[in-house]
């Protein structure tokens, strides 16, 4: 027989902030010791709680036990990445049969079945109750590798690097970084960003290997509400920094190829503009808001690329909303959402054209790109029925050529299960886009359960994308 459940008792309580006063009856219930609490009295309530819990749930541990044992039969012992080639390299990660972290490895080229290991997340995060792996980064050259860890949970990380061939460990470890390294063409120094006392990435440093001199601080933000970001263009010929908060940014440049020297600034900042920035052939590829809130795409040289010299490429509409862009050495990417879903299309001097992918709602991405004259675009695709699945886009062909597919142990038939793509008009007449996913016997003319989950701010849109654990429903 199922007891009633326990009820928290009311204690008059209040207070002010602002001018305004606030009743709080449960106030009690907060232990001022908190995260440690030791109040006799919210502790018999909470543990009331728990026992009611524990009795109401003892009827359906049958059914629990029973969907775990599903869930955890979807998932892999064993799992790996698709590998990615640079710089006469393939790279690859790997999960061993009930490892708790990843090993990466890699071979050369010339060799593609001599993999060796690169580095060993396991070996890292021994000895530690906690162990992140932040990036990691390869030199051009091929010879050095640049990786961070946190090892307390602080998001803190310790960026050092290390011979590949011996693993020495060249220098001290930087502390306090974000965790990411960009490289400069040489593979001489690399550039990372530090975090402040309240972690916010604030600055940006050059780190030459030889050691003679000390750090050099390339970049501060000064503003406490905006945020710094560090990356190689897809040219590889500019190191980016973009500084920004919520509503507006701005981006600086620098020549990889360069020793020294400070960054130029593409736009000032101003309110509500925001912008991104690629590079391809002597050109910035800027995707910006300052014309439609759905954004245009901009291209400008990049030797004079002041803001009053950018041209538009491409407009953004009520319909097409520009939601990032990549610049291949021949080709332009842009991701776009279309009456909410996403959609890549490919842009080649005169000639432009979009993916065609196989259903009417999922949900797609681009995977591991680094090469930018690459005549093949990986991609990451799925969609309530179909698994997550890697994607190698022939860009001559125009052929999805497919790599890896999401293994389901316990089995799984995409067949038994039907997606679709419906518009469902709003009060106001606004089409709202709803994806469904169903079994092929499930009556669909009112009578069997639904499922309805939505979300709706800051322009985010929920992927449509596939679900082990859905399964079950």
């Amino acid at each position: 027989m199922t007891h009633s459940p326990p009820v928290a008792a009311r204690k008059p309580h209040s207070f002010t902030h602002h001018g305004v006063t606030i009743e709080d009856p449960y106030a009690w219930l907060r232990d001022p010791g908190y995260p440690e609490v030791t109040d006799e009295e919210i502790l018999n309530y909470l543990n009331a709680e728990n026992a009611y819990f524990e009795q109401y749930m003892t009827r359906l541990s049958p059914l629990v036990d029973e969907l775990f044992e599903e869930m955890k039969g979807r998932q892999p012992l064993e799992d790996e990445s698709v590998p990615y080639e640079k710089n006469g390299y393939l790279y690859q990660w790997r999960f061993a049969e009930r490892a708790q972290y990843r090993t990466w490895y890699r071979a050369a080229v010339s060799e593609p079945d001599a993999w060796e290991v690169l580095l060993d997340e396991a070996a890292l995060a021994a000895g530690h109750d906690y162990f992140r792996l932040g990036s990691m980064s390869v030199s051009p050259d091929g010879e050095l590798l640049a990786y961070s860890t946190d090892t307390n949970g602080s998001e803190r990380y310790s960026l050092v690097v290390q011979r590949i061939d011996s693993g020495e460990l060249i220098g001290a470890a930087i502390e306090n970084t974000l965790g990411s390294a960009v490289w400069n063409q040489t593979s001489s120094a690399f550039y990372y960003i530090a975090v402040s006392e309240e972690w916010r990435p604030y600055q940006v440093w050059r780190h030459e290997l030889d050691g003679a001199d000390a750090d050099e601080l390339i970049f501060e933000e000064a503003d406490s509400g905006f945020f710094v970001n560090l990356d190689l263009s897809q040219s590889e010929q500019y190191i980016l920094i973009s500084t920004g908060g919520h509503t507006h940014n701005e981006v600086y440049y620098l020549p990889r190829s360069g020793t020294g020297g400070k960054p130029r600034i593409i736009a000032p900042r101003r309110e509500q503009h925001e912008y991104h920035v690629d590079h391809r052939q002597n050109m910035f590829v800027i995707r910006s808001n300052r014309e439609h809130s759905n954004f245009d795409i901009y291209t400008v040289a990049d030797d004079a690329p002041d803001e009053a010299n950018w041209e538009r490429l491409i407009a953004g509409d009520e319909r097409h909303y520009l939601t990032g862009h990549m610049a291949l050495a021949d080709h332009l990417v842009v991701l776009e959402r279309v009456d909410g879903l996403d959609q890549v299309r490919l842009m080649a001097d005169t000639d432009e054209h979009y993916i065609e992918f196989p259903e009417a709602s999922y949900d797609v991405g681009l995977g591991t790109n680094p090469n930018p004259s690459s005549e093949w675009l990986r991609i990451s695709y799925t969609s309530m029925v179909t698994p997550s699945t890697v994607y190698d886009y022939d860009l001559k062909n125009r052929t999805l050529v497919p790599r890896k597919v999401q293994a389901i142990p316990s089995g799984y038939d995409a067949d038994a299960f039907t997606t679709q793509r419906l518009m469902a008009p709003a009060r106001d007449g606004t089409a709202i886009p709803i994806s469904l996913v169903y079994h092929r016997n499930t009556p669909t003319d009112g009578s069997a359960p639904l499922y309805l989950y939505g979300y709706g701010a800051y322009g985010y849109a929920i992927p449509p994308s596939f679900s082990t654990t859905r399964i079950s429903l």
